[in-house]
C-alpha cells in the first residue's frame, strides 16, 4: 500500500472518527434537552386536562350552589310541595344543566327527593344506590353542609366515576338555618372526557388506580406517582407520548389515573435537526477532508514522488555521481541532501570497491595456493597458475575443458564435499584426497565457500587448495619413528610402555611378558663390526616378530634387550614361546657364538602390579643368562 493511500485511509478514519463522535455526542446532548423539552410540554398539558377537570367540577358546583342557594329550594325543603318538582326537576332540567343525579337530602341524611337521568338516552333511571353511603349522618358531605360549606369533587361508584357537588340549601340571601343538601352529579364518561379533550386538544383516557396490579407498563408509573411526583411521563412509542396524574376523590384518596396522550412532534423535530446537523457536518468534513488531502499531495507528495522518481532514475543508470534535486527547506529537502550524501559515499566505496577488486584478483592470480571458483555440477569457472601446475593443466582453457570431477579420485568423495558444504555454507581447513592429470593422489587442504541464492540453492563455490602431501609423508614418518625402532622396525621402549598400562586390564589376563637378552652381541662388534652386530639384531627381531602372534606387542627395550608383552596368554604358552625362539636362534643364527636368553612372567591376578611382573620376567632372563655362562 502506498503512503498516499495509506495519508488517505489516516485522514477518512480520523474525520470518521471525529464525526461520529462529535454525531453521537451531539446526538446525546441535544435530544436529551429536546426529551426533556418534551416533558415539560407534556407535563403541562397534563395539568391543563387536571385543570378542564377541576374546572368542571367548579362549574358543576356553581350550578348547585345557585340551586341551593334559592329561596324556592329553601321553601321546598320545608313543605315539600309537588309544585316545585314539576317546574325544576324535568327531564328538560337534567338535559340544561348536564347532570345526571339530583338528591334532595333532609340534614338527617334522608333523600327527600331524588331523580337520575339518562342523558344519552333521555330517560329516568334508578338512582344509584351506591351513593347512600357518601351521605349518612357522619358522612363528610352531611358535616361540611352542617356547617355550610360546598363538598365537590369525584367519587368512584360501581356504576362509574362520577362528578359530585353538594351545597347547604340556604336561601337566596345565603342565610341559615341549613334546611338540607342539594348533591347534583355527573359521570365522567365518554362525553364529558370527550369535551375535555376538545377544549385540551388532548387524547384523555382515564385508567383505574391499581398500582398492585400486573401491568407491568405502568409500575414505573405507579412508583413515582406514589414518591409524591405529582405527573409522570413516558413515550408510548415513536409517535406519543403519554403523561400520568393522579385523581383523587373527595376523601383526598386516589381513584383513577388520568393519562393524556400527545403526539411527539419536538422529540420528532429534535431528531430532524440532528439529522440535519449530521448530514451537514459530515458535507463540511468531507470538503475539509478533500482540501486537507490536495493540500498534502501537492506539498508533501508531489515533491517526494519526484524524489523517488530521481533516486530511481539513479538506480535504473548505475550511476553513482549523479545527484537529486529538490527545492526548498522542510524535511524533504533535508531528505534529499542526505541522499546526495549517501550517494557521494556510495560513489566513493564504489571506486575503492573496483580498486580493491583489482587487487583481489591480483592476489587469485600471484598466490602460491591453488584458487577456483566453480559450479556445484563442477564446471570450473575460472582458476589461477598455481591451480594449473596442481593438478598439471596446460592452460585455463585445458582446465575449463575439464570437468571439476575428474580432480576427484571417486564420485563418492566429491559427493561428500558437497553435502558438507551444503550443511556448513563453509569449509575450513578441510583435508581430502584429489588426483593430478598423470593419475597421482595428493593430500591437500582446502578452504571452501559456498554461495547460495535466495531459497538456499548452492550456485557458486569458492576454493583455495593448499597442497600438503610432502607434509603428511614427511608427518606420518614422524608418527612411525614415534613408536618404533629405526634399526629393527619394532616398537619402541616408550610405546610398549603405553602398550603395557593400556592392556592392564582384567579382560587380558593372565598377562604374560617376556625379556629377552642377545648373547655375544659385543664380541660380534669387537670382531666383525657394529655393521654385523646391527644384522645380528635385525635377524634376532625378526626371528621374534614371526613366533609372535597379531595381538601380541614387541618392542626392542634397548641395546640389546627385548620385550614381549602376551595378552591373555598363560605362563605355559608364554615358556613354550620362549623355548620356541631360543631354539630358532640356534638354527639360524650361525654368527660366531650368539645366542639369546629369555624370562618370562605372568600376571594372574588383577591385584598383581603388571610392573613388577616385568620386574619378575626381567629377573628370569637374567638367571637364564647366567646359566647360559
Amino acid at each position: 500500500m502506498s503512503l498516499f493511500k495509506k495519508t488517505i485511509i489516516i485522514i477518512i478514519t480520523m474525520l470518521g472518527t471525529g464525526y461520529f463522535l462529535f454525531y453521537f455526542e451531539s446526538r446525546f446532548i441535544l435530544l436529551d434537552r429536546f426529551s426533556r423539552l418534551e416533558n415539560q410540554y407534556v407535563q403541562l398539558n397534563a395539568s391543563r386536562a387536571l385543570r378542564a377537570l377541576d374546572d368542571d367540577i367548579l362549574s358543576l358546583e356553581r350550578t348547585n350552589a345557585d340551586w341551593a342557594g334559592w329561596d324556592d329550594s329553601y321553601q321546598f325543603m320545608k313543605d315539600y310541595n309537588e309544585n316545585f318538582l314539576k317546574s325544576n326537576t324535568s327531564d328538560l332540567t337534567f338535559t340544561t344543566l348536564g347532570i345526571h343525579v339530583m338528591l334532595f337530602i333532609n340534614p338527617s341524611g334522608q333523600i327527600i327527593y331524588g331523580k337520575a337521568f339518562d342523558i344519552s338516552d333521555a330517560k329516568s333511571v334508578p338512582v344509584p344506590s351506591s351513593l347512600a353511603s357518601h351521605i349518612s349522618t357522619e358522612s363528610l358531605v352531611i358535616r361540611n353542609a352542617t356547617e355550610q360549606r360546598n363538598t365537590s369533587g369525584v367519587l368512584l361508584l360501581p356504576e362509574g366515576p362520577m362528578l359530585i357537588s353538594a351545597c347547604p340549601i340556604l336561601t337566596s340571601k345565603g342565610e341559615g338555618p341549613v334546611r338540607g343538601i342539594l348533591l347534583m352529579g355527573r359521570y365522567l364518561e365518554g362525553k364529558e372526557i370527550e369535551a375535555i379533550a376538545n377544549r385540551t386538544q388532548l387524547s384523555v383516557v382515564l385508567l383505574p388506580f391499581q398500582p398492585s396490579g400486573d401491568e407491568s407498563a405502568l409500575k414505573d408509573v405507579y412508583i413515582d406517582l406514589l414518591n409524591d411526583q405529582p405527573i409522570v411521563s413516558r413515550p408510548i412509542n415513536e409517535e406519543t407520548i403519554a403523561s400520568y396524574a393522579i385523581l383523587k376523590d373527595i376523601y383526598d384518596k386516589p381513584i383513577l389515573i388520568i393519562r393524556a396522550d400527545m403526539q411527539r412532534d419536538i422529540y420528532r423535530q429534535g431528531k430532524i435537526t440532528n439529522w440535519e446537523l449530521g448530514g451537514e457536518l459530515l458535507l463540511i468534513e468531507t470538503i475539509f477532508g478533500l482540501i486537507m488531502l490536495w493540500l498534502i499531495k501537492k506539498s508533501i507528495f508531489a515533491r517526494l514522488n519526484g524524489l523517488r522518481d530521481s533516486v530511481s532514475q539513479i538506480g535504473v543508470n548505475g550511476d553513482l555521481s549523479a545527484r537529486v534535486s529538490l527545492k526548498g527547506k522542510d524535511e524533504l529537502s533535508m531528505l534529499a541532501r542526505d541522499i546526495n550524501a549517501t550517494l557521494s559515499q556510495m560513489e566513493q566505496a564504489q571506486l575503492k570497491l573496483v580498486e580493491s577488486r583489482e587487487q583481489y584478483w591480483q592476489l587469485f592470480d600471484s598466490s602460491f595456493s591453488a584458487n577456483y571458483v566453480s559450479t556445484p555440477e563442477g564446471r570450473l569457472i575460472m582458476c589461477n597458475p598455481a591451480f594449473l601446475s596442481l593438478f598439471g593443466f596446460s592452460s585455463v582453457q585445458d582446465a575449463e575443458e575439464h570437468h571439476m570431477k575428474t580432480v576427484y579420485p571417486n564420485q563418492e568423495s566429491r559427493e561428500e564435499f558437497l553435502q558438507l558444504l551444503n550443511e556448513s555454507k563453509y569449509l575450513h581447513l578441510y583435508e581430502q584426497v584429489l588426483r593430478r592429470q598423470d593419475g597421482a593422489e595428493i593430500i591437500v587442504l582446502q578452504n571452501v565457500i559456498g554461495i547460495f541464492d535466495d531459497e538456499g540453492r548452492m550456485v557458486e563455490i569458492q576454493g583455495q587448495i593448499i597442497d600438503i602431501t610432502e607434509r603428511k609423508r614427511a608427518e606420518e614418518e614422524i608418527r612411525y619413528l614415534s613408536f618404533h625402532d629405526k634399526m629393527t622396525g619394532l616398537y619402541n621402549r616408550a610405546f610398549f610402555e603405553e602398550e603395557m598400562r593400556r592392556m592392564d586390564t582384567e579382560r587380558n589376563l593372565p598377562i604374560s611378558l617376556i625379556v629377552g637378552d642377545v648373547n655375544g652381541l659385543k664380541q660380534v662388534n669387537d670382531l666383525l663390526g657394529h655393521q654385523q652386530g646391527d644384522q645380528l639384531l635385525i635377524n634376532i627381531a625378526g626371528i621374534i616378530k614371526k613366533s609372535c602372534r597379531k595381538e601380541d606387542i614387541v618392542a626392542r627395550w634397548g641395546g640389546d634387550e627385548f620385550a614381549i608383552l602376551l595378552p591373555r596368554t598363560p605362563e605355559k604358552a608364554a615358556l613354550d614361546m620362549c623355548e620356541h625362539i631360543v631354539q630358532v636362534a640356534i638354527r639360524n643364527v650361525e654368527t660366531l657364538q650368539t645366542s639369546i636368553s629369555l624370562g618370562t612372567a605372568t600376571k594372574i591376578e588383577p591385584s598383581q602390579d603388571i610392573k613388577e611382573i616385568f620386574r619378575l620376567a626381567d629377573e628370569s632372563m637374567y638367571r637364564n643368562k647366567f646359566l647360559y655362562r
